[in-house]
């Protein structure tokens, strides 16, 4: 597993992700058909492989083709990272003029990242067009070529209220307390009319940016991503590549399609993708390039290529997909590397819920695959599964094995795990109020077995819902200021 836990940078993955949940929602809500673009937007799993994927936008839709970068904003800003000296690190290198950018507010809260209130979109262009009065901030590090924050001068108000008047210097409005606000413009552009309402930390009333993008006419471009696998450009043919198993036509016309492109495309990351799209819809050479990917990976490829075919796999939901993903998982040949574990992941709820295939790896001897296997069972995981893991807690000599399979138990933590667990009670064994103890109280208000209850009582005292020192936030607090001990 290797990656240190890093809970700030794990804070911002996370946001980043829910914001673009966020957005894809509201774009289908307005008639987009969005997918995502940049692998791994939608989700806060942190992978130390880095995979070097082509500077992509987080979504694009598959009806129109517009490209939409998410930007997650706790303090609401018309902001980008740029590194104005490298032409592929520039903050608009993967966006065209017509794509378009989303800054979504979000907030912390103790429940985690709520968004509140709904993105506010900006057309590239208009972007492009006023970037020489956006400010350019300092370095974020030492290297050369550092990152540095692109910010747009915006006025995003502190409380909400109602636009009174509008003129070429200021903006009035009315608070909800009743008292008169005014923004004077200087020179930045309203982007509120009379009557208009206003949210704190959500609504941009004016900035140096000409407008805000009228989102709704960009519903009814049309667009052929078949067309654009002919594109000398590799990203349009990796956005054509990633977008045509959602759209209608013709099964076998799409599948060859990709086929010729598959067999004509000389860049790798493109290639992979085209090999994806073209696996989903049934190709057998798709399929074939994303298993040699894996297996035979061809001499000076790309290493991490491997990686993102795994990836790929957890993606398509067919049977083969899976079982080449248990394959991955169970071959010594990736003893000790992070490929198994993204195997295994892939197996579980966010991929195929293959659960019946995970529990093996509870008695795995890497801490890493096991710890990945508990990790990924979801809620959804059904009786048999349950069942297997419920016998290892009971049968299993290995206190090892046991505490795995409690734990995973717990990370289930559904009706069917406490039913299970009541049900064993009579084995005798004290791993089975010691698991059931560690269950929300919901989920053990169905337990009848008074005499169970009461020897999980102990265990409850000590579980994340009923001490506070062992919720998730305290206790990573908690367990950081043990260690400074000097």
């Amino acid at each position: 597993m290797g990656l240190k836990a890093d809970d700030s940078f794990l804070h911002f993955v996370t946001m980043g992700a829910v914001a673009t949940q966020h957005a894809m929602q509201r774009l289908t809500a307005l008639g987009f058909e969005p997918v995502v673009l940049e692998r791994g937007s939608t989700s806060n799993k942190i992978w130390e492989t880095k995979v070097k994927r082509l500077r992509l936008a987080d979504v694009v839709c598959v009806k129109t083709g517009v490209r939409f970068e998410i930007r997650a904003k706790s303090d609401l800003q018309v902001k980008m990272s740029d590194s104005p000296s490298n032409p592929e690190r520039k903050w608009d290198a993967p966006l065209r003029a017509d794509d378009l950018i989303a800054f979504v507010p979000c907030d912390s809260t103790p429940a985690g990242i709520v968004v509140r209130g709904p993105p506010s979109f900006f057309r590239t262009g208009d972007l492009k067009a006023s970037e020489a009065r956006s400010k350019l901030g300092a370095p974020k590090s030492s290297q050369e070529g550092a990152e540095r924050d692109r910010t747009w001068p915006s006025t995003i108000p502190k409380k909400s209220g109602t636009v009174l008047s509008v003129d070429s210097k200021r903006i009035v409005t009315t608070q909800e307390s009743g008292r008169k606000q005014t923004y004077p413009l200087k020179g930045r552009t309203a982007y509120v009319r009379p009557g208009d309402n206003f949210t704190a930390g959500v609504t941009f009333l004016a900035g140096v940016v000409p407008q805000l993008a009228d989102i709704t006419s960009f519903t009814k471009q049309q667009w052929d991503p078949l067309v654009d696998l002919g594109s000398p450009n590799p990203v349009d043919r990796y956005v054509a590549a990633k977008a045509i198993p959602f759209r209608n036509g013709a099964l076998k016309v799409r599948r060859h399609a990709l086929d010729v492109a598959l067999q004509q495309e000389t860049e790798a990351r493109t290639r992979l993708e085209l090999a994806s799209s073209a696996a989903r819809l049934g190709s057998q050479l798709g399929r074939d390039v994303l298993l040699n990917a894996v297996w035979k990976p061809e001499p000076g490829a790309l290493a991490y290529l491997a990686m993102e075919a795994v990836l790929i796999l957890a993606e398509i939901h067919d049977s083969w997909a899976a079982d080449t993903l248990e394959d991955i998982a169970k071959s010594p040949r990736f003893s000790e590397s992070e490929i198994r574990q993204a195997a295994i992941w892939g197996l579980g709820r966010t991929g195929h819920k293959a659960y019946d295939r995970i529990v093996q790896f509870i008695s795995d001897s890497e801490d890493a695959v096991v710890i990945h296997a508990i990790a990924t069972f979801g809620v959804d995981t059904p009786a048999g599964p349950i069942q297997e893991l419920v016998s290892l807690l009971v049968a299993d000599p290995s206190d090892r094995i046991r505490a795995s399979a409690s734990e995973a138990l717990r990370c289930i933590g559904s009706q069917t795990v406490a039913d299970a667990l009541e049900a064993a009670a009579s084995s005798g064994s004290s791993w089975i109020p010691a698991t059931l103890g560690r269950l929300t109280s919901a989920v053990l208000e169905g337990i009848t077995d008074t005499a169970l209850l009461a020897a999980a009582a102990p265990v409850r005292m000590l579980a994340e819902e009923t001490n506070w020192l062992m919720s998730r936030a305290t206790s990573t607090e908690y367990q950081f200021l043990l260690k400074q001990d000097r």
